[in-house]
């Protein structure tokens, strides 16, 4: 049987990072520096045929020790048999898993891509995210998205048809909690008044914010409330598409759109056949394959690449967490180097 150790969680120079000075490496600064190495994080085997507590420990400690910035957790609370086939019935719940791989690795970042904010109180989001921050030595990166499956939003008693103003409202929420003093907030879904809700996160004056979603209100969720924006399975022609749309939202937040970083989520699979020309999965295909589709989106803008090697597409739908970790590996071996 694997023993699961508990490292030592926060050390003298983690704390000495979480200043305010500090705050743009907190999201990590191969994402967030103009001109930087590109960042790879890697989604925790959590749901569908890759769920296991072993495989969560055994991928974060390797990802730690190949390099990678960051894990990752997604996130559904029921699947509607419809989507069974696809999505898989099991899903270990987010942030407990996020707690998990913080207890067992020392460095790397913690991501969510994304926590499905209609279907959750925002008081109780903003306090498990700050406990773990604080319990991990502040290594979170706080991903928020709207949601897509109609059936999980009944099943939670959610307002899908209004799920997006739902998400900017609880954005501003959680934002008004991690701050100074007592929370006050009055809203048109949730209203908090005059109450203290700690801990604070450890990263100051929060941890980073990366928007889930490609969209004209997701992008105006980037442009009010995000420190990153994170689209799902993007081609160059959406990123092209929407970072011009970015720069028009931006003019009216006062922001600069150029220093918002671009993160894209992907599948990635190594194959020794050639990829074909129309794929529409840019990151399944042979190692030169990958390389070419890599150096693409860099050249679109792109500083993060968080991967799926498990779920996603068919193709990848039978890996298990021995095949990630070989997939990993070569990764970081024959890849990352080229963008370093």
């Amino acid at each position: 049987m694997r023993c699961l150790t508990l490292p030592n969680l926060i050390s003298s120079s983690q704390m000495a990072m979480h200043t305010p000075e500090n705050r743009a490496m907190m999201g990590d600064d191969s994402v967030t520096q103009q001109g930087a190495v590109m960042h790879f994080g890697v989604m925790l085997p959590h749901f569908r045929q890759a769920a296991s507590a072993d495989g969560i420990v055994r991928v974060a400690q390797e990802a730690e020790a190949m390099g990678f910035g960051s894990v990752w957790v997604s996130e559904h609370l029921a699947i509607p048999t419809e989507h069974l086939e696809r999505r898989g019935p099991v899903w270990y719940e987010a942030t407990t898993v996020l707690a998990f791989a913080a207890a067992v690795t020392k460095t790397i970042r913690l991501g969510t891509s994304v926590l499905v904010m209609p279907f959750r109180s925002p008081v109780l989001t903003a306090k498990a995210v700050a406990t773990i921050d604080v319990l991990s030595g502040g290594r979170v990166i706080f991903g928020a998205g709207v949601g897509g499956f109609e059936g999980e939003f009944d099943v939670t008693a959610s307002d899908y048809a209004n799920r997006g103003e739902m998400t900017t409202e609880a954005l501003a929420l959680i934002k008004q909690i991690w701050g100074d003093g007592p929370a006050n907030f009055e809203g048109k879904y949730w209203q908090v008044s005059d109450v203290i809700i700690e801990p604070k996160p450890l990263q100051q004056p929060r941890p980073p914010i990366w928007i889930g979603g490609s969209t004209g209100r997701a992008l105006r969720r980037v442009a009010e409330h995000g420190d990153v924006w994170h689209p799902t399975r993007p081609t160059i022609a959406l990123i092209e598409e929407g970072k011009k749309k970015l720069g028009e939202l931006c003019e009216g937040t006062g922001r600069d759109a150029s220093a918002i970083p671009i993160a894209l989520r992907h599948c990635l699979l190594f194959t020794d056949t050639p990829a074909a020309a129309d794929t529409k999965e840019p990151l399944i295909g042979t190692e030169d394959d990958i390389l070419r589709s890599l150096e693409s989106f860099e050249k679109a803008g792109v500083k993060a690449a968080v991967l799926d090697m498990f779920y996603g597409t068919p193709e990848v739908n039978n890996e298990t967490p021995d095949t990630m970790l070989k997939t990993m590996e070569r990764l970081m071996t024959k890849i990352a180097p080229r963008f370093s």
